[in-house]
């Protein structure tokens, strides 16, 4: 069974706590009060049958209440009522000011066990809850897990192992990966990395003046697969044949590609690389794993790049910042010494700001 989540914090005077559970024994008839320490004191109440919990923190004078409403509609989905719980913060608040109330807070209501799983958290670790309505796809490829949600919003929306990686309504990500129109595409030679969304590809193969050649590397053919059933207006017919006249998509890992291009001597005057983000963690390891195949990528994209040559990539939040300079620095300490720039866009999807790369060598 779902539920709405909702939540208020009151402070008081900390020295008239006890008279403050008294008054709220008279308007929403606590019960159940329970000392579970010396500083803390819990307690229930309910209202037209909804649970509500209250936790007193003595020595500050915090008050958290926290309301599960079960309530559900005709199809037996949660509704939610946030007017009904704002009215009860109010007249709780006005009950409050006599108190020394000095600040209080009412946070609407959060959908828990949903049939569809609406609340995903963004790259900096904040909470987001979704308009997610039905569910186009939930499975698990040779190499991911991958989900394909319906949003009124965004329209469907791509998760890869539980991260959200682009929705129909995504475009501002696609110019900003690959330079926001800045940068002329026409008759160059374009190498995507990853991609599988058809994103990228649709939009290069669709410009005024599109490339002479497109080619893309992705690993896992089930995105593709997906992504062209469900996310038509992402990446259009452009995933229907995987040998176009003017594109090629291959299916395999990009590193043994890529080392074999760089051997043959094989160069392209564009690469994107849209396999994954500047990786987020509690603790910075520029030793672990992700952030050495995150290094792997760039040599070897530099590799194949003709001089002059232009590397677009994604960072990550704006808000990651250890993570960004640090990727900052390894760009500048590579040899031969690269330049680069980076641009912040709004990405619809990801709801916060996402920074761009370009980093190209001089000619």
């Amino acid at each position: 069974m779902s539920c709405c989540l909702y939540a208020a914090y009151f402070q008081v005077n900390p020295t008239r706590i006890q008279e403050v559970i008294s008054c709220l024994k008279e308007l929403h008839g606590l019960k159940y009060v329970h000392k579970l320490s010396d500083d803390n004191i819990c307690a229930s109440s309910c209202n037209d049958t909804v649970p509500i919990s209250w936790q007193f923190f003595l020595p500050v004078g915090n008050i958290m209440v926290t309301i599960n409403d079960f309530s559900p509609d005709k199809n037996g989905k949660p509704v939610k009522n946030p007017y009904k719980w704002r009215e009860l913060f109010n007249k709780t608040m006005q009950l409050l000011m006599p108190f020394g109330l000095t600040s209080s807070k009412y946070v609407p209501g959060l959908t828990l066990g949903h049939a569809v799983d609406r609340l995903w958290p963004t790259a900096t670790g904040l909470v987001i809850e979704y308009d997610f309505d039905s569910v186009l796809i939930d499975e698990r490829s040779l190499y991911q897990d991958i989900k394909i949600f319906k949003s009124m919003q965004y329209g469907a929306v791509l998760i890869l192992d539980g991260d959200i990686n682009m929705a129909e309504s995504d475009l501002p990500y696609t110019l900003a990966i690959t330079g926001n129109q800045k940068t002329p595409m026409a008759d160059k030679s374009v190498l995507i990395l990853g991609g599988g969304d058809g994103g990228i590809l649709h939009y290069l193969l669709n410009l005024k003046k599109p490339p002479k050649y497109v080619e893309m590397l992705e690993l896992d053919a089930r995105v593709i697969e997906l992504c062209s059933k469900h996310m038509r207006s992402c990446c259009g017919d452009s995933l229907d044949k995987f040998d176009g006249e003017r594109h090629k998509i291959i299916v395999g890992d990009c590193v043994p590609l890529l080392k074999a291009y760089a051997d043959q001597g094989r160069t392209f005057d564009v690469v994107v690389n849209d396999l994954t983000a500047i990786p987020v963690s509690p603790e910075l390891d520029l030793h672990a794993d992700t952030w050495s195949f995150l290094k792997l990528i760039l040599d070897l994209s530099l590799s194949v790049l003709v001089p002059g040559g232009r590397y677009f990539t994604q960072g990550n939040s704006l808000g990651a910042v250890k993570e960004l300079e640090a990727y900052e620095g390894i760009l500048c300490s590579l040899e031969p010494p690269v330049m680069f720039s980076k641009e912040t866009v709004t990405v619809p999807s990801y709801q916060e700001q996402w920074v761009f790369y370009q980093v190209w060598r001089d000619s």
